[in-house]
């Protein structure tokens, strides 16, 4: 069971005329591998019971591509060149077959043992009687009608669209955005297996000190900034960007992690400039902030790395800078 963090990042159930384009795509870390998880949808049977599995997508040898995205349709589908797993089309035997006419609940999950066409909800009262797979990784209810209609199995809910189910659903930006209705007309804000380019709102510009803030919270949480700075540490879910200066105050840092699945396209001692959006992220219990969806650019290949910091207690200035620890050691 993989431990990185994947989400369900974009569907596609329905489009104007025949459903030949039919997706889904998840998003996580690079490389991350797909073994022991299945997509699944849960809707109703023949007889209008809720809680019945109607499509089952194991994804065994499949990975998160190097672009942070993994999509999947079917042979028909307009978007192929740009599809990592590509089944065949056609009902029934067809890879997805997406129910578009009800609510509708998809779920991404680990070490699935049930069958498509099981009845997961056997008294129909909304609440699974039988969940044949260790655990849920993601999972959003698509909804026609509120209130009404078959019963639906996520917190995460998003539709109708009008008086429809959404025919599409995607995050904005891409991974870390909320899910949201997209264009039913084909075409328009469909991206299976391709980033995004986010919406960003005019941008703030904003040093990094300032991002940060002297709060444990960043003072510009939630706004789009623009800033400059230069790389000191990547890693696979992003890169470390240190002020070159920084603003001589002990209660601010002068770094921050930038999360980008094109990490990899840039090197330490890149100065780039970066816009993109504040968020708090969470790892091990802890908050940081961190700029996500971001727009880099290098403005020079190589600059000197910023001076080391001696660090003194009280480490939440020092989130992502370079530093030298000075301290005892007592051998035992």
């Amino acid at each position: 069971m993989t431990t990185e963090r994947i989400v369900i990042n974009e569907i596609r159930i329905d489009q104007p005329g025949t459903d030949e384009s039919e997706f889904f795509e998840l998003g996580g870390t690079p490389g991350t591998s797909l073994d022991n998880l299945t997509y699944i949808v849960i809707g109703d049977s023949d007889e209008g019971s809720s809680g019945v599995i109607e499509a089952v997508v194991e994804l065994d040898g499949q990975a998160i591509q190097a672009d942070g995205l993994f999509a999947a349709g079917e042979d028909t589908n307009s978007f192929v060149a740009t599809l990592d797993l590509i089944g065949p089309s056609g009902s029934p035997g067809g890879l997805l077959n997406f129910e578009n006419s009800n609510n509708v609940t998809h779920l991404l999950v680990n070490n699935f043992t049930g069958t498509d066409g099981q009845d997961l909800d056997t008294n129909d009262d909304g609440v699974l009687d039988i969940t044949p797979w260790e655990t849920i990784v993601d999972s959003v209810a698509l909804i026609e009608t509120i209130g009404s209609g078959n019963l639906v199995y996520s917190d995460t809910q998003v539709g109708p669209d009008g008086n429809f189910v959404p025919g599409l659903v995607f995050r904005d930006p891409d991974t870390t955005g909320e899910l949201a209705i997209g264009q039913f007309t084909f075409g328009i804000d469909d991206t299976p297996g391709v980033p995004a380019e986010p919406v960003l709102d005019d941008p703030v510009a904003a040093s990094i000190p300032q991002i940060q803030g002297a709060g444990h919270v960043s003072p510009l949480i939630s706004q789009t900034v623009r800033t400059t700075g230069v790389i000191t540490a990547i890693s696979n879910s992003g890169f470390y960007v240190q002020d070159v200066t920084g603003d001589g105050n002990d209660a601010t840092s002068d770094a921050i992690f930038v999360e980008s699945a094109d990490a990899a396209s840039f090197a330490i001692g890149n100065e780039v400039e970066i816009v993109g959006v504040v968020e708090e992220a969470v790892s091990g219990g802890l908050g940081f902030t961190q700029i996500a969806a971001p727009q880099i650019t290098i403005l020079n290949e190589t600059v000197n790395l910023p001076a080391l910091l001696c660090w003194v207690r009280g480490v939440e200035r020092y989130p992502t800078s370079l530093l030298l620890v000075q301290m005892s050691l007592v051998l035992i």
